[in-house]
């Protein structure tokens, strides 16, 4: 199998989505860098994994359900479109989340 090549344009695109998935997965804790430095890589590292493996998902049910599927070309731009939603999706809930609610 050999690697797909990419135009410029979708290099820097993916370079952009990469980029912003690492914005979004930054996480701050203030006095402990180790902490932070671990949780950072590791949201960073969930979103790309988690869009891999939902893109694989979508290669084998697209296989499976309509007999055709992708290129890897595509899969790759459908697992950093995937990180970067998951990234947006974490970063919101993260920064939405509600305290919780204290008895009456």
């Amino acid at each position: 199998m050999q690697f797909p090549s990419f135009t410029p344009r979708e290099k820097i695109n993916l370079l952009v989505i990469s980029l912003f998935c690492i914005l979004f997965g930054i996480r701050y804790y203030p006095g402990q860098w180790e902490k932070t430095l671990y949780e950072s890589f590791r949201w960073i590292f969930a979103f790309f994994y988690f869009g891999g493996a939902t893109t694989y998902i979508f290669y084998a049910l697209a296989k499976k359900m309509f007999k055709r599927t992708f290129s890897l070309k595509q899969g790759i731009k459908i697992a950093f479109w995937l990180a970067l939603f998951f990234s947006i999706s974490q970063s919101l809930h993260e920064f939405l989340k509600l305290p919780p609610e204290t008895p009456p």
